[in-house]
């Protein structure tokens, strides 16, 4: 379901090989629907963003026409280990995947508004990702939005995800997957606190 609880329609999703594109590359987008999990919704949207409003600054003309929907690409040696990863220890579902001679080489999966794609074609990139991940909970209160991530640090570590502790200006839920992409999920500051500096232990 989209904004304002209008579903959104998926297109067809058609996977050519480009003339100028090799048969691995990056293919099958499609834009997915936004759906609730409970009351609680995964967001790529940092703070920062929503504090900002949907302005933020000067806006585009084309903002009134289109709903930008952006998805990280997470460069992994083994996509199916991936996926494997990220279905078991992280409760996401596969989305779609582009495979050829019985071999996956782009994937995509989704957790409530969450979407991660998952790549083996840069192998000097493997690992060197990071996603930031807020919950927006119902009530919007800093004791609903530490009860929810406390609850999901419960459910990774029950399903044998690594979690730990670290900070990025907010305290944080810190998820390493097999190659060593990271996913930090913000605990909301207090109002007294401050946001400063970077420590993941």
């Amino acid at each position: 379901m989209g904004h304002g609880g209008t579903a959104r329609p998926r297109p067809d999703v058609s996977i050519t090989p480009d003339a100028g594109i090799s048969r691995t590359s990056l293919l099958g987008f499609y834009k997915s629907c936004h759906r609730l999990v409970g009351t609680i919704k995964w967001s790529a949207v940092s703070p920062l963003s929503r504090a900002l409003g949907p302005h933020g600054g000067t806006r585009s003309s084309i903002d009134a026409m289109t709903d930008w929907f952006a998805r990280p690409v997470l460069h992994v040696a083994s996509v199916e280990a991936s996926l494997r990863f990220y279905v078991d220890r992280l409760g996401f579902t596969v989305a779609w995947q582009f495979d050829e001679d019985g071999r996956v080489f782009v994937a995509q999966v989704d957790r409530g508004s969450c979407a991660l794609i998952f790549s083996d074609q840069w192998p000097e990139k493997v690992g060197k990702g990071l996603m930031f991940i807020s919950l927006n909970v119902e009530p919007e209160t800093y004791d609903a939005a530490v009860a929810a991530l406390d609850a999901l640090r419960a459910e990774f570590e029950a399903r044998g995800a690594p979690v730990k502790d670290g900070r990025w200006g907010y305290r944080l839920l810190v998820v390493e997957d097999l190659d060593g992409n990271q996913l930090f999920f913000n605990y909301p500051n207090e109002p007294s606190e401050s946001i400063a500096g970077l420590r993941v232990r």
